[in-house]
């Protein structure tokens, strides 16, 4: 039996009795116990697409119907600034085209969270507890308004990424914060200083605690999350979205349809390859952005046209075996 305990003192034949494989919670985004970061500016949608992501893992379909879910997660929701009842109207609204399980999420509506505290902690401890849930995912929203003090605070980030660690041990989940992005800053002369999408909150502890973060940008509705530091190279570059929105219902999707030119493309490469290939193989080869290729590989698989294979831990896509066989059919006999 695999001891799958976190932190201790190993010895001998205990140092390698562990299994150091991270399951995908949502493919190429997610991976269990993670901690992520998601920052943008205030209104950018980082609420949206955390209600968007909890109707999805409560019930295990693909997020924005690209990135796989496994199977159906419980999930956390934890928020601490906004109005409890403007975001249940919108979950309703949301909910109408991306369907939730209310069994398999807890909503923890709650001011004045000091994460970094002991007593604010345990208090938060004792909150969660009351209607106990083994969760797969527990997401802050947002950040700032959990802690006493300043972001920038090294004792503060400390504090705050050390308790989050014991959080995590204790239900082995993924943590997912919303962040405000940080205050821009100015040389001298006036001219500001860029920030790369990996900066965050002028504490470089948090960028240390972090698997991977992204930056959430919305111009006119299209939103677009660009990877920042992150360690894992199954972690998608670049995700763009687009909010549509009636009087009825509330949806966020991908930017733009996937055009029948994309999937003709990889289809052309896998089959022209000869040989199971990685989802950054055909990126490379096709030269279309790799959030469209993780959407054609999904619609190709749907046509039952591809499958996907897992080799070591590596997942490969080639033709599916059916459909090497009905080409093989449709060969002219000889003669």
């Amino acid at each position: 039996m695999t001891d799958k305990k976190e932190f201790g003192v190993f010895t001998g034949d205990e140092i390698f009795n562990y299994s150091n494989e991270k399951k995908a919670i949502i493919e190429h985004f997610l991976y269990e116990r993670d901690c992520m970061c998601i920052d943008s500016k205030a209104g950018e949608g980082k609420t949206l697409v955390a209600l968007t992501l909890i109707c999805n893992l409560t019930t295990g379909t693909p997020f924005l119907d690209t990135y796989t879910i496994d199977r159906p997660r419980k999930v956390l929701y934890v928020q601490t600034e906004g109005d409890r009842a403007e975001t249940l109207e919108r979950l309703q609204l949301i909910s109408h085209k991306t369907p939730i399980n209310n069994d398999n999420w807890v909503h923890l509506n709650w001011d004045g969270l000091t994460l970094n505290t002991p007593e604010g902690f345990k208090i938060f401890e004792d909150l969660i507890a009351i209607h106990p849930m083994k969760y797969d995912v527990i997401i802050f929203d947002p950040l700032y308004t959990t802690v006493k003090g300043s972001l920038s605070s090294d004792e503060v980030s400390s504090d705050w990424t050390r308790n989050i660690r014991k959080l995590r041990e204790t239900y082995n989940c993924a943590i997912l914060a919303l962040a405000h992005k940080a205050k821009e800053t100015y040389l001298q002369n006036g001219q500001k200083i860029e920030r790369g999408a990996d900066n965050l909150f002028g504490s470089v502890y948090w960028s240390a605690f972090l698997n991977q973060n992204f930056k959430l940008d919305n111009v006119g509705g299209m939103l677009t999350l660009t990877r920042g530091k992150q360690r894992s190279t199954k972690i998608v570059d670049l995700i763009e979205m687009k909010i549509v929105e009636t009087d009825d219902w509330l949806l966020l999707t991908n930017k733009e349809d996937l055009s029948d030119r994309n999937s003709v493309v990889i289809f052309d490469i896998i089959e022209k390859a000869g040989k199971p290939v990685s989802v950054k193989t055909l990126f490379k080869e096709s030269e279309i952005p790799e959030s469209t290729v993780h959407r054609a590989v999904r619609k190709l698989m749907n046509e039952r046209r591809i499958e996907r294979i897992k080799v070591g831990r590596a997942y490969l896509y080639q033709l599916l075996k059916e459909d090497i066989k009905s080409e093989k059919l449709k060969e002219p006999k000889e003669g």
